[in-house]
């Protein structure tokens, strides 16, 4: 598995992935003005951006794959600082 996580927040949800997990797996996938990013990490927003970006990396089991990622509660959302 990856060093991916679910952040959960008070207003929505997003898969956080790392840079380089995110230029090097995602293939022809680009993300949506709704999805951040900082330096470190690139938050997909969870309704349409993670499912595709999750399609790109395993096309097979992606389904299976959402149910293995860790989850976070970010009561702050201060990552949403950083827009894509």
């Amino acid at each position: 598995m990856t060093n991916m996580t679910w952040i959960t927040t008070p207003g929505h949800g997003f898969l956080q992935v790392t840079q380089e997990e995110y230029n090097f797996n995602k293939g022809d996938f680009i993300a949506s003005p709704y999805s951040y990013q900082n330096k470190d990490y690139i938050y997909l927003e969870e309704d349409c951006d993670a499912s595709g970006f999750l399609k790109a990396m395993y096309p097979e089991e992606w389904v299976n794959v959402i149910h293995d990622i860790p989850e976070k509660y970010d009561e702050n959302e201060v990552f949403k600082t950083a827009c894509w």
